[in-house]
């Protein structure tokens, strides 16, 4: 074949289809969340598999949250597919860095209490 097929690009009268958005960050929520119940494990599992896990909650939130926002973001300027798989990322991820915040603060302020 001659190198003027390779690079002619799509065909004259068809549109090339649109990216689909999002996928990264669904699956960086997803994770989020898969990670925030590690702890919730049997204790048949041993605890290296159910307490590590719980401090890579937050980091992966927030790659999800980010990495979901730019593709809400390119997929709304591109009018490509995948807008609510970026809206999903986005839920994961907050919901899953608001529910570790949270869970210390309440901690922590219940501590403060008891001690004063």
């Amino acid at each position: 074949m001659s190198s003027a097929l390779h690079n002619a690009g799509p065909a004259a009268g068809a549109t090339p289809r649109p990216k689909p958005r999002g996928t990264v960050p669904l699956a960086l929520g997803v994770a989020a969340i898969v990670l925030l119940c590690c702890p919730a494990l049997p204790e048949s599992v041993p605890m290296w598999f159910r307490i590590v896990p719980g401090y890579l909650v937050v980091p992966v939130g927030v790659c999800a949250v980010v990495s979901g926002a730019v593709s809400l973001r390119r997929a709304r300027r591109d009018a490509t597919t995948g807008r609510l798989r970026a809206h999903s990322a986005i839920a994961l991820g907050a919901l899953a860095v608001a529910i570790p915040v949270t869970l210390v603060t309440l901690a922590l302020v219940s501590l403060s209490r008891q001690y004063q």
